[in-house]
């Protein structure tokens, strides 16, 4: 697996096309129901970390998908989002949806007043990430 350094390493150094590749492997690690990926705690925060400074709009998307990915399918009970809730209105309408679907995964109570805010987004994507992410959380509670 990917260490998080080395994924920081090729984002400063790296040109577009060894970053999709390297997320597209990271997606695959993380799109399995092995729950015991090596430095899954550190890969997580970096592309937390990644998502905010990523300029390029598709590179971007990428971090999102990944990071959903291992929302569906890891444990991510250790892993800080708050920084995701701070950047939340800041976050490219592209990403907006797939930032609600990975906040909906951690099925905490705390965010569903943030994700209701988005209930009356303008774009219908994000609506509808807001109505299945409360959805998400509430019958998870029950």
């Amino acid at each position: 697996m990917l260490e998080a350094n080395n994924l920081r390493n090729i984002f400063i150094k790296g040109v577009k096309k060894e970053k999709i590749n390297s997320l597209e492997y990271i997606k695959d690690q993380f799109d399995s129901f092995n729950k015991n990926i090596e430095y899954f705690d550190e890969l997580m925060n970096a592309l937390l970390e990644l998502s905010f400074i990523e300029t390029d709009s598709e590179v971007k998307i990428e971090i999102f998908e990944v990071l959903l990915k291992a929302a569906v399918f890891q444990d991510i009970d250790n892993i800080n989002f708050d920084k995701l809730i701070e950047n939340l209105e800041n976050t490219h309408e592209e990403c907006l949806s797939r930032c609600i679907d990975i906040l909906s995964f951690t099925h905490k109570v705390n965010y569903l007043p943030i994700i209701e805010r988005y209930l009356k987004h303008p774009n219908l994507y994000v609506r509808e990430s807001a109505v299945m992410a409360v959805r998400e959380i509430t019958e998870f509670e029950s």
